[in-house]
């Protein structure tokens, strides 16, 4: 896997990072005082894919299908761990994503189709389920220097914010994080000891033994939280 996302043309890979906080009754007061733009409000149903021994999130890779889009999520190699944003290469590309999950999987990445037909016969050849479905509803806003706030609510009752920076080259990532926690202390967002992400608290309520499986091997963290 490249070492670091790339910008260049044909290719679809950048690195996402994102620091979660807890949502509150003062949580869009804060964000208007400092002024932020409400930009949408949608609603939309992700379903997150594996194999029955979960090779690939015990990888740490997330492949996601969001209302028809396929998604996948891993780590960059050069991760800043002590940091409190998550951090994960986010890939759209039909052929990188197969050629990735082949070589988690060891498997043949030839198949016939383009696009997201590509993959759903891939997932299908495979054998990989769906392992977590859920709706979330999201309320976004953006700020001046590339920031996107979402406020979620899930189906399963559960509610988080993050703070979203893209950056396309690894030597910017110190810059971003540094922005982040800037925008978080302007907004109030006190550092949490934890601040549980989505998939924590949908496998925490659906599927424990797979939610210590990944934290026996070290995929989620007790200071941090899974942010796909």
């Amino acid at each position: 896997m490249s070492e670091e996302p790339t910008s260049e043309t044909g290719t679809s890979k950048v690195l996402e990072l994102e620091r979660k906080f807890s949502i509150n009754e003062n949580s869009e007061r804060k964000l208007q005082e400092v002024g932020a733009s409400c930009l949408r409000e949608k609603s939309f149903e992700d379903s997150y894919y594996d194999s029955v021994d979960y090779q690939l999130t015990l990888s740490d890779y997330w492949l996601r299908k969001r209302e028809g889009n396929w998604e996948l999520k891993s780590p960059p190699e050069k991760r800043k761990p002590e940091s409190d944003v998550a951090q994960y290469i986010e890939t759209t590309n039909a052929g990188e994503i197969v050629q990735y999950l082949s070589a988690i999987l060891k498997t043949d990445p030839t198949h016939a189709g383009d696009n997201a037909d590509q993959i759903a016969k891939f997932v299908e050849k495979t054998g990989l389920q769906p392992f977590a479905v859920f709706r979330t509803n999201r309320k976004t806003y953006t700020m001046e220097g590339g920031f996107q706030i979402d406020l979620d609510e899930t189906d399963f009752g559960y509610k988080v914010g993050e703070i979203e920076l893209i950056v396309h080259q690894n030597e910017d990532v110190a810059a971003a994080l540094e922005k982040i926690d800037t925008l978080a202390e302007k907004l109030e967002f006190s550092k949490p000891t934890r601040i549980l992400g989505k998939m924590d608290v949908y496998l925490m309520q659906h599927n424990p033994s797979h939610y210590n499986k990944l934290l026996e091997a070290h995929v989620l963290f007790n200071k941090h939280s899974k942010a796909v």
